[in-house]
């Protein structure tokens, strides 16, 4: 991105990847915790994190493994039938 003529980067780093955000995460969770009344500790709400991106990852993994046999068996009807 130029600005000014300059180049410039944002980093959004909304997983924890790049910086450690567990502080940032708890004191978030503490302000919905209290808004939304709760009553749910930090740790508890920390078991689940990360979840959602080990669901999309196995996912992932069966999609590639059927795309994989589906590629497989064309190259096969392909070659079987000499097209």
């Amino acid at each position: 991105m130029l600005l000014n003529g300059k180049k410039k980067l944002i980093v959004f780093d909304l997983d924890g990847v790049l910086f450690n955000s567990i502080s940032n995460m708890k004191v978030s969770w503490q302000y919905t915790n209290n808004i939304f009344k709760l009553n749910i500790d930090f740790k508890e709400y920390a078991k689940h994190l990360g979840l959602l991106f080990l669901l999309c990852v196995r996912l992932c993994k069966k999609i590639f493994f059927i795309m994989l046999i589906l590629i497989i068996l064309i190259y096969l009807y392909f070659s079987f039938y000499n097209i």
